[in-house]
């Protein structure tokens, strides 16, 4: 299990050199690290910004208070990160979480020999290369709670399990809490159907776990939205989406968009895929989310580990490959209704998978029915097909380069030239961004820390003459003006 966990760390710190701490570059790695500056200050959310037009950043409110939209776990890892000396240091300890739990859970069902190679190969998998590492966007953290959640569910005997299922409970609501609430209903309702194999002490911490997170996330939720019941998330899409992230419900009232650029990435990229998965018959909806979870999985180098659930028809009389079965089936179900489902939302499924490949290859191993030699063959094959993932990870790694899923267009690396540059001019900076109609989804310039007041550059939207205005609120810094039309991004001084 602690193998797992440091091979995470050691390996991609053996790479450092060909694989640099990752730069953000997608709207919410810059939200989630929002979110990490601000826990780290010691804050939940900041006031509202001033002039705060000129401050709008995707997925992130800059009125009633400042803060990220999404749940706070990954923040919380990268607000460690943050107080380490960087937050990628708290991405890597999620995995390294993660993969550490991951082996744990295993060795519920399988053998030890089987849980160890499913906690190094998820290390590989996962680790350096994998965008869970490579970027802030989250994953691992969900990941790690589905882990601890199945894997105490396993035991239901002692601290270590009711821990565990709390802890799980936790992870999962404040990271994922659609689909992790999926898992947890599922989980609940098996601990119902087993109520007589139940610990008092597991019931007794896993109650007391599922009120303190009501507690704390109606607390959280008090701090963002002004009330207990509805998620910052909800009150987000109130302000700013146009759509619903289901694709079963009716699109959301028009907004009037401050700025053109923020316009553009919710009206002419987020409707505009919600339309185009609503305007399919059902069937249709239903078929194409299900090609775009196996597409990523396998676009991503994964699909060899689903190889061994072809089989689940051989061992299907085992009650723990039934309830794994029946875990992740529903939770592919709950992907299904979803516009967008990127394999971060995949996290709860991607664990219960694993899980339930590993049961199945433990269970071939000993299937009496067909000759051992027989049984060593498929079960070697099936391995084969399960560690490609891993070693291709690896061998990706080790030459720099990084998962083809979500890479990225090299945006972060720019924005972090930019930056260099204007920074190498002596003094504070404000840089007003122009948004082009030659480029309508240009890269997310606009994303300041979460004080911005003790920052040396602060990214504005350029709004023409109500520029003036704050540059009065900013006496002494120096004012610059970027423009990103498609033809190269140029910096000038702001006229």
């Amino acid at each position: 299990m602690i193998a797992a966990g440091l091979l995470t760390i050691v390996f991609r710190f053996a790479l450092i050199r060909v694989l640099p701490h990752p730069q953000p570059s997608c709207p919410d790695e810059f939200a989630y690290l929002l979110g990490g500056q601000i826990f780290a200050s010691g804050h939940v959310a900041m006031p509202q910004l001033p002039h705060w037009q000129f401050f709008e950043m995707l997925h992130a409110f800059v009125h009633p208070v400042y803060a990220p939209k999404y749940p706070p776990a990954q923040s919380a890892f990268l607000a460690i990160g943050q107080l380490l000396g960087d937050p990628f240091y708290g991405v890597l300890i999620s995995v390294a979480l993660f993969a550490a739990a991951t082996c744990w859970m295993l060795q519920a069902f399988v053998r030890p020999a089987w849980s160890l190679i499913g906690g190094l190969a998820t290390a590989l998998y996962f680790g350096a290369g994998h965008y869970w590492t490579e970027s802030y966007w989250g994953g691992a953290a969900a990941a790690l709670g589905a882990a601890l959640l199945i894997g105490g569910f396993a035991r239901l005997r002692g601290w270590i399990a009711g821990g565990a299922i709390g802890a799980g409970v936790l992870l999962l609501a404040f990271s994922r809490p659609y689909e992790g609430g999926v898992l947890i209903l599922f989980i609940a309702g098996s601990m119902l159907v087993r109520r007589r194999q139940l610990d008092a002490r597991v019931v007794a911490i896993a109650a007391a776990a599922c009120v303190t997170t009501a507690i704390l996330l109606a607390a959280y939720d008090t701090r963002i939205t002004g009330s207990p019941w509805k998620l910052p998330y909800r009150l987000h899409m109130e302000q700013y989406s146009e759509n619903e992230p289901f694709w079963f419900t009716a699109p959301l009232p028009k907004k009037n968009y401050a700025n053109p650029a923020v316009a553009s990435a919710y009206r002419y990229y987020d409707f505009a895929v919600y339309k185009e998965v609503r305007d399919l018959p059902v069937a249709e909806r239903i078929s194409r989310a299900a090609l775009t979870i196996l597409m990523t999985i396998g676009y991503d180098g994964g699909i060899g580990g689903l190889a061994p659930l072809l089989f689940v028809f051989f061992v299907r009389r085992d009650p723990e490959v039934r309830r794994l079965a029946a875990c992740t089936f529903l939770l592919l179900a709950s992907l299904l209704v979803e516009v967008m489902p990127f394999e971060h939302y995949m996290a709860p499924m991607l664990v219960a998978s694993t899980a339930l490949a590993f049961t199945i290859l433990d269970r071939l191993w000993r299937y009496r029915p067909v000759r051992t030699r027989d049984r060593a063959v498929i079960v070697a094959i099936l391995c084969v097909a399960v560690l490609f993932g891993p070693a291709l990870r690896v061998a990706r790694a080790a030459a720099g380069q990084k998962s083809p899923l979500y890479h990225g267009t090299g945006f972060g690396i720019e924005r972090a030239r930019v930056t260099r540059d204007i920074l190498s001019h002596p003094g504070s900076h404000v840089v007003f961004v122009r948004w082009s109609p030659a480029k309508p989804m240009p890269g997310p310039w606009v994303a300041n820390g979460a004080h911005m007041d003790q920052s040396r550059i602060i990214w504005a939207h350029d709004r023409g003459a109500e520029n003036r205005e704050l540059m009065q609120s900013f006496p002494g810094r120096h004012f610059w003006l970027l423009e990103d039309d498609g033809h190269g991004v140029r910096v000038t001084p702001y006229p």
